[in-house]
């Protein structure tokens, strides 16, 4: 196919061959790096030789020369090769204003750079050659052979060029072969055999670029992709196009695994590591923050928050975290990207601290907060995918499968929320990633960061970088899912207090005083594991009676090295037998079931059936704790002696439920709510608390409370059995929350009573934050260890 070129555009006179219609091109997909080499090229030449005016250089829009030229180039190398063909456009152009009287004797100048080590340089040289050695280091670095062949190919070109300038041509026809095939052919068949890594035989040399001479010159001719300016102004004046252009991408390795070629080849393994410190501080700050907001407000929402009000709180969360954490990202970004600079563009910060007090003396403190926009919407928008998607699209997960919580069900939906978050978030680290690395004042701007990289990378930049984000969000998300819990959890600690029901395997008593629902081994196994819990307490649920068949059952399921029981007796019945094989299950206290004794509401019947209890472990020699608790918080009046003057002496242990039953001032009489501490049996539970004499379990808030899910107003009461005596408080969960205890009818007790729906996590957050970390850890594991280890 022949190709013909006019400064007009006459069909009649020219076959167009369809090229009106457009060439069809292929275009490299990470045009950016070549818009990055041409840049630096442009800086470079303005910094070392003279300023650029008025120069449009290779970069056309929304072309660049090497990305439609060479839509083959390796990754690694489009940056140097675009560097390298920017700065032969800067130096053609500087030639025009040069009077080459020798051009052999030049040429011989120009090659000097080549031939002597990278970098050194001859003071009185032309300051150009500080560049050319610049690209021939940086070729050296990637392919000594090719960069050799490349450089004296360059060579030839400027000896040509030379010789273009001195001729005096008469037509264009003269022109172009000299202008086009013998000059520019030649630098641009060097870039593409260095940028695809061909090696061209001697003997194939003339033949290749016979082949190639077709395609380069459509693309010499082509408007805005070379430097025809008279050209294309003239084909503008009357306002047309000699040739369009059809681009299409090409699909090349993805580069994230390139970068991670190159920054191990260049920095050693210790380089993918740039940043660690500023990475840590951007956690300590960041992560740290959004995490604390969006746990604390989502906890205030009650048990069952929408999708809603999790959004927008996590949303908010996120951007106070970004703003709280803008400056580490600044120099974690300016870190991690340090190594793709030009040495003399580099920060060189040694550590964050170097970059904090740099940035602050060299930028002005408002570095501090560059990019903050971009980056604090990805942290908003990061948060909400990360943090309220988990909890919605596990909730939805829940709901329509009817499903418990199981490690499945956490790990699809934290991959689901990964998948969300990454996709979200992604075209903001693109434009983040691009404003925080810049240390221009100019132009970084949100909607200017993306207009440049949409002309840069069109509609894809969006997906720049996709799976290394998702690699790095992945696995964060999964384990953010488990953090908090194992946080909020000591290691070792003991929930005191559950019950299982599993009515369809053992039936319950048919002189029960309730009738709850199915809540299995497996169900509680699955809570147990959500929130952490090392050891557990099974309490033999009432409505079986004083058959302690399925609690030793059960304690043998959940395993006895993890899991002691509660049981039951009937101290007039319960053969001694029986009870020996209730130690020998793993059992290691006894519940006082005043319902059976009709004891509720008489305090002398309770002090018989509890005497009952004691003498029955007493002269057994079992040193098992005994569990009472009364609904009537005033007979504790009447206990107190008791329990000194015949339980005490025995050296059992006594615990009461749900805090005694003590209520907050949410839940109490008018009459007690401005005093609380006046309420009847507060007194004589705190005297035994402080004499070591009451366990009180810190358990069932919503039996004494009605300000779900904290609880706030229980934290006098927290503090006043913990002030007493910090060794005499543990925590049951009263899994799987059963109503409050009360006196019910026979109708009552035998229909099914649901049960009630209870933020443990917000209530475990309140209780860990009224407490120092001894008497956290007290609670949870040091005083249930020693009652039931």
């Amino acid at each position: 196919m022949d190709f013909c070129y006019s400064n007009e555009i006459v069909a009649s006179r020219y076959e167009a061959h369809g090229l009106d219609q457009g060439i069809p091109l292929r275009m490299h997909r990470d045009s950016g790096e070549e818009i990055h080499g041409a840049l630096r090229a442009q800086k470079d030449w303005n910094r070392y030789v003279r300023p650029v005016h008025g120069y449009k250089g290779g970069l056309a829009d929304p072309y660049g020369f090497i990305s439609v030229t060479i839509p083959e180039c390796r990754p690694e190398r489009l940056e140097i090769v675009s560097y390298a063909n920017e700065f032969a456009f800067l130096y053609d152009d500087d030639m025009e204003m040069l009077e080459l009287k020798n051009p052999t004797k030049d040429l011989d100048s120009f090659l000097q750079p080549f031939v002597t080590p990278a970098l050194e340089f001859d003071a009185r040289s032309r300051p150009e050659k500080k560049l050319q050695a610049q690209i021939f280091s940086e070729m050296m670095a990637i392919d000594q052979r090719r960069a050799t062949t490349t450089m004296k190919v360059w060579a030839s070109f400027v000896h040509l060029a030379s010789r273009t300038r001195m001729t005096p041509f008469e037509t264009l026809e003269e022109y172009i072969p000299a202008r086009v095939i013998d000059a520019d052919e030649l630098i641009w068949f060097g870039s593409l055999t260095s940028g695809m890594g061909l090696t061209i035989p001697d003997e194939e040399y003339d033949l290749c670029m016979s082949l190639a001479r077709p395609g380069y010159a459509a693309l010499g001719l082509t408007n805005d992709l070379y430097s025809w300016e008279k050209e294309h102004k003239a084909a503008k004046d009357i306002g047309q196009d000699y040739v369009r252009l059809q681009t299409s991408t090409v699909k090349v390795a993805p580069s994230f695994y390139s970068a991670v070629k190159i920054t191990i080849s260049d920095e050693g393994v210790s380089g993918l590591y740039n940043g660690l410190t500023a990475s840590v501080v951007r956690q300590l700050t960041y992560s740290g923050i959004r995490f604390g907001i969006y746990e604390e407000l989502k906890s205030r929402a009650g048990p069952a928050p929408s999708s809603h009000y999790l959004l927008t709180t996590a949303w908010c969360s996120g951007f106070a975290g970004g703003i709280a954490g803008n400056f580490a990202d600044v120099l974690n970004v300016r870190m991690q990207h340090d190594g793709s600079l030009p040495f003399h563009q580099r920060h060189n910060y040694r550590h964050v601290g170097d970059g904090i007090l740099r940035m602050a003396r060299e930028e002005g403190i408002g570095a501090y907060m560059r990019g903050w926009l971009p980056n604090c919407t990805r942290a908003a928008t990061q948060t909400a995918g990360q943090l309220a998607s988990y909890d919605i699209i596990k909730k939805c997960i829940l709901d329509y499968r009817k499903t418990e919580e199981t490690p499945a069900v956490q790990a699809t939906s934290a991959f689901l929320a990964a998948v969300i978050a990454v996709t979200a978030t992604n075209p903001l680290d693109v434009l983040k990633t691009r404003a925080m690395s810049s240390t221009s004042t100019e132009g970084t701007g949100m909607v200017a960061t993306a207009r440049e990289a949409f002309r840069i990378d069109g509609p894809a930049w969006v997906f720049r970088g996709w799976v290394p984000s998702f690699l790095r969000v992945g696995p964060h998300t999964m384990f953010l899912t488990k953090s908090t819990k194992a946080e909020l959890f000591p290691n070792g600690g003991w929930d005191t207090h559950h019950h299982i029901f599993e009515p369809s395997t053992f039936s319950y008593s048919p002189t029960r005083h309730l009738t709850p629902p199915a809540a299995t081994v497996q169900s509680f196994k699955t809570f147990r594991q959500k929130l952490g819990i090392t050891n557990s307490v099974l309490t033999h649920g009432l409505s079986y009676g004083d058959d302690c068949t399925s609690l030793k059952t059960f304690v043998t399921q959940l395993g006895k090295s993890s899991t002691s029981g509660v049981g039951v007796i009937d101290p007039e019945n319960t053969t001694d037998d029986e009870i020996r094989d209730m130690q020998a299950a793993g059992i290691c206290g006894l519940r006082v079931n005043l319902y059976h004794y009709n004891a509720m509401e008489d305090v002398e019947l309770q002090k018989k059936t509890l005497r009952a209890y004691l003498e029955r472990v007493t002269r057994l020699s079992l040193p098992w704790s005994l569990t009472m608790t009364t609904i009537r918080t005033d007979f504790w009046g009447t206990l107190e002696p008791f329990v000194r003057e015949e339980v005490a002496p025995t050296g059992r242990p006594l615990i009461t439920d749900h805090f005694g039953l003590l209520k907050a001032p949410s839940m109490l009489p008018a009459q007690y709510r401005q005093d609380p501490t006046q309420q009847p049996g507060f007194a004589p539970i705190l005297r035994l608390v402080k004499d070591g004499l009451l366990y009180v379990k810190l358990s069932a808030p919503y039996r004494v409370s009605e300000q779900s899910p904290r609880y706030s107003d229980l934290k006098f009461l927290v503090r006043a059995l913990v002030d007493a005596n910090p060794r005499q408080v543990i925590w049951g969960s009263d899994w799987p929350h059963t109503p409050r205890m009360k006196v019910r009818s026979h109708e009552e007790a035998m229909k099914e009573t649901p049960f009630l729906e209870v933020d443990d996590e917000a209530w475990l957050w309140s209780l860990r934050e009224w407490l120092s970390d001894q008497e956290w850890d007290m609670l949870m594991v040091d005083n249930p260890k020693r009652l039931f280890g």
